[in-house]
């Protein structure tokens, strides 16, 4: 293994799946303002074109700009995908893949297909010797394409439960064909009339209901959702999930390496098979088919910065460890004023005494967890209720939750539930007593801890993590960052429009909430704030300055001032009305406020090798200047904490928008955002792939489905929503 911090940099070892394309950029025909638009003209950005001139338009040449220019180049790539045999994923025509070459066993193509395909995008950024211009790439990311075969009749006539396929995003798909524009929808009903079975739905694009034929309907093709719900049932004895990460590299140890060396068949395969080069109308596109070399010099441009310190102790500056677990054993939680943590254990008799053993383990100690509760956190558990239940069925556990919490309304002493389950939870399953127990215990102001009978075997490793999660949940800081984050007060994460309970609401109107996650200049979570009024896509961007607007005061309530400085951080990128309301309510409250509008995308298909590295795993903590206002940062791979590469390679694109002007440089929020990967309290591993803004807002979002309307409303108490419920 190559020791990153004394090795020399070798000329093209390090690379981005990027291809750099030739571009010959010609006219596109503007259609007149008023004008009718011919068959076939292309509307963009509120004007048609079309890219060959007409016999008698009043269409004038222009050229087009650079985002016209972009699709263009993706509109003719996939006729020349499609000339060579590709298909495209449905809804998602920047996936294609080979639909002759299905790898999945062939005893269930009646369910379900899988194939090899690849995920396109085509980029632009300034060109490094003409900042003036752009220059344009090719990026290629190797795919694994699921495909559902069975319409949602085919599985209720295999036996299927309707009620196991409600709620679950959907496509309508009119005729037998694969479709690249079938419908998005939701699953509401199913009528299960056995000669006419149809399906109730909404659909996505407008918002309305219908009834349709439910052999038009496809569940979208989600690995762990057809686990779940189809081949479990139907003791199909195939593991769907273990397949797609085999034929993702997930499980090789060498995974960066055969991506990189799959990707480089993508591209021979565009060249051999005479995809490139191509024009559309009047633009050529050649591609040069070497990747994109990421120097010390020009775009794209590599950085660094130091794995951040985490601090275990507010009044000694040098109780500092770079993990979790070392840091905790060494220093204690960073929280020291909480002796106590009260505890009510609900679920079976047999199930409550393996709880009751591993909280007596928690307690005295263990050989990775010496000293136990009393040295990691300086706290005891003391159990305080019980709940025993006669069955592992939702109901009695949920009635079981309903009895601790009454019984807490006159004692108010439980700071935490341990929940005890007999299985494990698929995320699907929603009438799960996992799902059902929490919002019920949350709405009563009781935060919850789930454990299954998995967990009890072979403990010992999981003794810090439970701990650590419950020490969170009873209000404890287990830990902060070491320094603080240069230049922000307050860093927002946000999540809007997540959808609650289609069964549980009241009246037919499908409801959403929005919320966000507050941290403080340390990283350390401060509050959980959510809107009262339910979210509605008609008025988003009012309702997300809104949202900002009543994080500022509870801020403020907290600290007794408002923040001057703000990041926010989304996984969109920010419109620009978005940023002008919002800009508009902080600044009625903090005229000079500076803001960071920071997107961080974790779905796009751009990835980064070092060919240094044994596995090609680009390393942790470096990063990509992509241009000024974007970066590509490595979030896992090899890191010099382990000496190894630790979990799946995760690269997280950021970019980034400052008000009133730019403040910070772009190595400030890079640094920012690897250091929210260290406060995750659910994890005592080295590092998490994703910044707690982003993860924070993802746990939450598992549970939102699962709420009635009063059940969130539990959420907005203040004894919830000053603890992290989600973890």
């Amino acid at each position: 293994m190559v020791d990153l911090a004394s090795a020399a940099v070798q000329g093209f070892s390090r690379f981005i799946n990027m291809v750099r394309l030739s571009v010959n950029v010609g006219p596109v025909y503007e259609i007149p303002l008023g004008a009718d638009a011919p068959m076939g003209a292309i509307q963009h950005n509120e004007k048609f074109y079309t890219i060959t001139f007409l016999d008698g338009s009043d269409a004038l040449p222009v050229t087009p700009e650079t985002s016209l220019t972009r699709r263009l180049i993706e509109i003719g790539l996939r006729d020349k995908l499609r000339a060579a045999g590709c298909s495209f994923k449905p809804g998602v025509d920047y996936v294609a893949y080979w639909a002759k070459k299905s790898d999945s066993p062939a005893r269930l193509a009646n369910i379900f297909q899988t194939f090899a395909g690849f995920e396109f995008r085509v980029v632009s950024y300034p060109s490094p010797e003409v900042p003036e211009e752009e220059d344009f790439y090719l990026t290629i990311d190797p795919h694994v394409i699921l495909m559902m075969t069975a319409s949602v009749e085919n599985l209720v006539r295999m036996g299927i439960p309707t009620r196991d396929l409600l709620d679950l995003p959907g496509r309508i798909r009119p005729g037998l064909d694969v479709s690249e524009t079938d419908e998005e929808c939701s699953i509401l009903d199913i009528k299960d009339d056995p000669s006419n079975i149809r399906c109730e739905v909404l659909k996505m694009e407008n918002g309305t209901k219908e009834t349709v034929p439910a052999a038009h309907v496809f569940i979208a093709p989600r690995p762990e959702v057809i686990q779940d719900k189809i081949l479990n049932k139907i003791n199909a004895n195939f593991r769907l999930v273990e397949h797609i990460r085999q034929k993702s590299f997930l499980d090789s140890s060498q995974a960066p390496l055969e991506r990189y060396e799959s990707t480089r068949k993508v591209i021979n395969f565009l060249g051999s098979h005479e995809v490139v080069p191509f024009s559309i109308g009047e633009i050529g596109v050649s591609v040069d088919q070497q990747f994109v070399p990421v120097t010390g010099t020009s775009f794209p441009r590599e950085d660094r910065v130091a794995e951040p310190l985490l601090l275990f102790d507010k009044t000694d500056s040098s109780a500092t460890h770079l993990q979790p677990y070392h840091g905790l054993r060494a220093f204690g939680a960073f929280t020291k004023d909480k002796p106590l943590i009260k505890l009510a254990l609900l679920g079976s008799k047999a199930g409550l005494a393996e709880v009751e053993k591993m909280i007596g383990d928690l307690n005295k100690g263990t050989g990775v967890m010496p000293g136990g509760m009393a040295r990691f956190f300086r706290t005891k558990l003391v159990i305080v209720d019980r709940e025993t239940i006669s069955s592992d069925s939702t109901d009695a556990y949920v009635n079981g939750a309903q009895c601790l919490a009454t019984r807490d309304e006159k004692e108010n002493q439980i700071g935490v539930v341990v929940t005890y389950l007999n299985d494990r939870t698929p995320p699907t399953s929603l009438d799960s007593p996992y799902f059902a127990v929490k919002p019920v215990l949350l709405e009563r102001g009781l935060p919850s801890q789930m454990l299954t009978r998995f967990v009890f075997q072979k403990p010992e490793w999981k003794h810090v993590t439970i701990g650590s999660a419950l020490f969170a949940k009873a209000g404890g800081i287990p830990w902060v960052l070491a320094e603080d984050i240069e230049e922000f007060d307050m860093i927002i994460g946000v999540s809007i429009g997540e959808r609650i309970s289609t069964t549980k609401r009241s009246g037919a109107k499908l409801r959403f909430v929005s919320y966000a996650n507050i941290f403080d200049r340390l990283g350390r979570w401060m509050f959980f704030e959510s809107m009262a009024a339910q979210y509605d896509y008609t008025n988003h961007e009012q309702q997300f300055a809104q949202l900002i607007d009543q994080s500022l005061d509870r801020y403020k309530e907290a600290q007794n001032s408002y923040p001057a400085t703000i990041a926010i951080h989304y996984y969109k990128r920010f419109g620009k009305e978005e940023r002008r309301l919002i800009i508009e309510k902080v600044t009625a409250k903090v005229p000079e406020a500076r803001i960071a509008f920071v997107t961080i995308d974790t779905s796009h298909p751009m990835r980064l090798y070092d060919l240094r590295i044994t596995d090609g795993s680009f390393p942790r903590c470096h990063f990509v200047h992509l241009s000024d206002w974007e970066l590509l940062i490595s979030a896992t791979g090899y890191t010099e904490l382990s000496q190894k590469r630790i979990g799946t390679p995760v690269f997280l694109k950021v970019s980034f928008n400052q008000y009133p002007e730019p403040f910070v440089e772009g190595a400030s929020i890079a640094k920012q955002v690897l250091a929210l990967t260290r406060l995750n309290y659910k994890a005592m591993t080295p590092l998490v792939g994703q910044p707690v803004t982003l993860e924070y807002a993802a746990l939450a979002a598992r549970f939102t489905a699962a709420f009635s309307e009063n059940q969130w409303k539990g959420v907005l108490s203040p004894r919830i929503r000053r603890v992290p419920w989600f973890l």
